[in-house]
Parts: C-alpha cells; sequence; structure tokens
C-alpha cells in the first residue's frame, strides 16, 4: 500500500494497534547544526547518531515484545464492514504469557507455547477448524506461508449484489505460496495487500474489497477507533459490531452470524427489528484468567435505574450468584413496550398470569423485584437450595403473601420472611437463613478476582465452578470433572450509562 508521506508533505495516517509511543515514534539529532558547525563535533554527532539508531533499535524490540509485531488486520479490512472478527496470534508480551498459563491448566493444551515446533498455537487451532474438513490443506503447507494474524468482514451488498460479502484477511510469510494454496482448485479467489491477502468468494469481490481497503480500512473508521479504545488492550481476538449495518445483513440473510447478533444485541428505539448504536469486545488474557470485555455505545436513551450499583447480598459459601440493581423500575418501565410486542396476546398472557398467580400485574411484581435483587444458589445434598433476596422500597406484605402461596401449591417446602429492607423467599430453611442478612460473598477472594469490578455494576452474576461440581455434579462422569477440575470461578458484571453506552466484562479463573 503506497505511503502518502513518501514524496509529499503530508504525514501518513495514523493506523489503530500500529502507533509507536514517544520516544520511539521519532528522533532528533542535533537540530540547527551547520556545515561550519561540524568541525570538532564530528565524534558528539556520531555518538548522538549512534545512540538515536541504538534508541530506535530499543523501541522497535520493545514494541515487538509489547505490542507484537506486524500491521493488525483491522489495516487490510474495508471501512464498509457491519461485522469484523480480528485474531492476533501475535498479541503482547503479557497476552502470549497470560494464554501460555491458562492454556497450561488443561491437558488438552499443556503443551501450546509461541515459538515452540510442534507446540504452534496456529497448528492447534487450524487442526481443530478443519478437523471435519477432508479437503483441507495439511498443516505442513499452511505453515510454510500463514502469518499470525487474521480478520474476517461481513460487507452489506453493493452494486449488483443481492447477498452479503464475506472477506478473509491474512498474514502470510510467503505470498505466492499462500496464493497457489487458497487459490487451489477453485478453492479461494484473492487480492494481495502487501504481506496481507484477501481471500473472498470471487475475484471481483476480492478486488473490490482490496480497493475499499486501499481508500478506507477499516482501522481509519472513527467509530471502530473508538470502541477498540473503549475496551481497552486488544485481545487475542476482537469482535467489532455496526449495529444499523447488521441490521441490514440480518435482513437480507437471515440466520448466520448478522442475524445472531440482531438477536441479541439492544433493539433501537426507532424501529423494531433495528439493531442500534456499535461496539466492541475483546477476548484476552489476564495472567491465567480469561477475559471477555465489551463496550458499545449509541444504543438508545436508557437511563440507568435510580440504584445504580448491584449490591452482592449473598451468603460467602454461595456456588451461585446473581444481583441486578433497580429490577423492579426496569420491569415497570419496560412494560407497556413488553405489552405492544406481544400484541393481540398481551392482555390474554397478563390475564392467565394475575388468574394462576393471583398477582397483581404489574405492580406486585415491580414491588417484589425491587431495587436490588438476589438470587442465589448454594451448596446442598441433593436439592436446589435456592433463594432470593430483594430490597425494596414498596411495602412488599401483601405481593410477598400471593406469591408465596402461589409458588406453595408446586413446591410445599418454599418460605418467605419479611427484613428490615425488603424480604426473604427461599426454597428451603438452611438457605432462608443464609440470607437474612448480607452475606459476605463480595469480599471472598475468588469472588473478587472472577468480577473485580462489582461496586460499579448495575447487575453481576457469579458461579464458583468447584462449589457448584461438589454440590450438585453428582451425575457427572469422572472424565468430565477432570476436565473441568482446572477451572476456578465465572463472573460477569455489566452496567449502562445515561448516554446509551453499555459495557461489560466476563472472567474465566483457574485454579
Amino acid at each position: 500500500m503506497t505511503n502518502p508521506s513518501i514524496g509529499s508533505d503530508e504525514p501518513a495516517p495514523a493506523r489503530f494497534g500500529t502507533e509507536l509511543p514517544a520516544p520511539y515514534a521519532s528522533v532528533s539529532v542535533l537540530p540547527g547544526t551547520t556545515p561550519t558547525a561540524r568541525r570538532g563535533r564530528g565524534l558528539l554527532v556520531a555518538g548522538a547518531a549512534a545512540s538515536g539508531v541504538a534508541l530506535v533499535a530499543a523501541g522497535a524490540w520493545v514494541a515487538q515484545g509489547l505490542l507484537g509485531g506486524g500491521s493488525r488486520a483491522d489495516e487490510h479490512l474495508p471501512g464498509t464492514a457491519a461485522v469484523a472478527v480480528l485474531v492476533d496470534l501475535d498479541p503482547s508480551a503479557g497476552q502470549k504469557l497470560g494464554a501460555v498459563q491458562f492454556a497450561h491448566r488443561f491437558a488438552a493444551t499443556d503443551r501450546l507455547d509461541w515459538g515452540a515446533t510442534g507446540h504452534d498455537p496456529r497448528q492447534w487451532l487450524y487442526e481443530h477448524l478443519t478437523d471435519r474438513a477432508t479437503d483441507a490443506p495439511a498443516w505442513s503447507e499452511i505453515d510454510a506461508w500463514l502469518g499470525k494474524r487474521a480478520g474476517l468482514a461481513e460487507l452489506p451488498p453493493s452494486g449488483s449484489d443481492t447477498q452479503p460479502v464475506t472477506v478473509v484477511a491474512l498474514q502470510v510469510t510467503d505470498v505466492d505460496r499462500a496464493t497457489t494454496s487458497l487459490t487451489r482448485g477453485g478453492r479461494a479467489f484473492v487480492a494481495v495487500d502487501g504481506d496481507w491477502v484477501l481471500v473472498s468468494d470471487t475475484q471481483a469481490h476480492a478486488d473490490a474489497a482490496l480497493r475499499t481497503t486501499t481508500s478506507a480500512p477499516l482501522s481509519a473508521s472513527p467509530d471502530f477507533r473508538a470502541d477498540l479504545l473503549a475496551i481497552g488492550e486488544p485481545g487475542v481476538a476482537d469482535l467489532w459490531v455496526d449495529g444499523p449495518r447488521v441490521s441490514r445483513l440480518a435482513a437480507t440473510v437471515p440466520g448466520g452470524l448478522a442475524g445472531g447478533l440482531s438477536g441479541v444485541l439492544p433493539a433501537a428505539t426507532a424501529g423494531a427489528g433495528t439493531v442500534a448504536g456499535h461496539g466492541a469486545v475483546a477476548l484476552r488474557f489476564d495472567g491465567a484468567t480469561l477475559e471477555l470485555a465489551g463496550s458499545f455505545r449509541g444504543l438508545g436513551p436508557d437511563a440507568r435505574p435510580s440504584t445504580p450499583h448491584a449490591a452482592v447480598l449473598a451468603p460467602a459459601d454461595a456456588a451461585v450468584a446473581v444481583s441486578i440493581a433497580g429490577l423492579g423500575e426496569q420491569v415497570d418501565r419496560s412494560w407497556p413496550t413488553a405489552l405492544e410486542r406481544l400484541g393481540s396476546r398481551g392482555s390474554s398472557v397478563v390475564t392467565q398470569l394475575q388468574t394462576q398467580t393471583g398477582l397483581q400485574l404489574p405492580g406486585d411484581l415491580v414491588t417484589l423485584l425491587g431495587s436490588q435483587f438476589t438470587l442465589t444458589l448454594s451448596p446442598a445434598d441433593g436439592r436446589p437450595n435456592l433463594a432470593i433476596r430483594v430490597v425494596t422500597p414498596a411495602d412488599p406484605s401483601g405481593p410477598l403473601d400471593r406469591l408465596t402461596a402461589a409458588l406453595a401449591a408446586v413446591v410445599p417446602t418454599v418460605q418467605s420472611h419479611r427484613t428490615s429492607d425488603g424480604y426473604v423467599l427461599a426454597l428451603t430453611e438452611q438457605a432462608s437463613a443464609a440470607l437474612a442478612d448480607s452475606g459476605g460473598l463480595s469480599t471472598t477472594p475468588a469472588f473478587v478476582a472472577a468480577v473485580p469490578h462489582a461496586g460499579q455494576a448495575d447487575a453481576v452474576a457469579y458461579v464458583d465452578i468447584p462449589l457448584l461440581v461438589q454440590g450438585y455434579g453428582k451425575g457427572m462422569s469422572e472424565a468430565d470433572k477432570a476436565a473441568i477440575a482446572p477451572l476456578g470461578s465465572l463472573g460477569m458484571s455489566s452496567s449502562r450509562d445515561d448516554g446509551g453506552g453499555s459495557t461489560f466484562t466476563v472472567r474465566l479463573t483457574t485454579r
């Protein structure tokens, strides 16, 4: 790709993921030195030049270790992408170390290591992705040209196309070998972009993707850059999504990646079926902990609940805990929209629920869900030790009595009691007693490692995997237990802001 800075006064545009921090970005040696002033300064100039070269070399070495080498896939994918997936098997030194630490906890991946012959993560990933493809080339052929970075973009139809176009960008070490391998037997079509190749289903699509990438790569998109900046350090895999473009793709071809994303991303208030906003998700490592971090913007005007942070009112020995702030308020706000989406069935569904449960909807439900809602599952001998603890500003007595009566017809052991700020509802006396106070789960080391930002979250979920297996895994085989034995806890936290933004983090710890 042409560098605009060569033969031009215009600086080259910055590409996301390749900027070097000062002092590595440039080196200035003795500004203002003139030919007449150079006499007697030769050694000084030479020494300064040598220092500059050393500094540049040191910067390159640091950048290689901390940032990884070469350009990223977003520099070689079209900026028109609706969905982009970036894979980086040459991440920062910290990511590499964390990935190895995590992988070595498990028997299936305990030999993976960067740079180790026969233990290459690229080979492990390739063989697992192609284990059912009978016509896939052998790894020895792929290894001869495949680099360590790749990307995939799903593009909206353009021109005479009526279907979305998928483009894959591959970093290669040998363009000729890569082209020969990829195009053999009409397997794919390739366009060359320096030490990368763009692969698509037709030569026209590959060439068009290259033209777009040359003039407007994904890395130059302001939304893309801001979204990746919002999630912090890039991971070994990153996902970027543009909601409105995904909506158009899903409308063209229901199902698939775009259709799946349109079903899980928040819907825009401007129109049903339209996915709002845009955002990014990073899959990365924090030591031996696997982390999924996401940030989305422009999701809509929904405000945060008046109780902004979830209080984890769970006992220290809880195997599972889910806490949500302002759940009652959220239900109250969304109730009219929910009825509207149900259409003609809405009123009959509500009437049926009220008849079966005795609850007055939505009022009783808003009161029962309250401003702080925590569900817990604690260890038990052969039966679910399930309970909920709710803080609610309204008097829950009437709604709680009606709910308890409805549940008792199905679960005779259910019991409830009032607390100073709400109520407890539990399936067993043991669970009810455990939730009588605020509990201590949020201060345990396992919880803190899995949900480090729980104090700032609107919603929190936590699973102590060994404790869950111990209490409820009697039906599991010994092989299954051994496979998950290295796992510690799974934690999730999420929050919304008044500006239509949302962030979340999922962490899987190991022992």
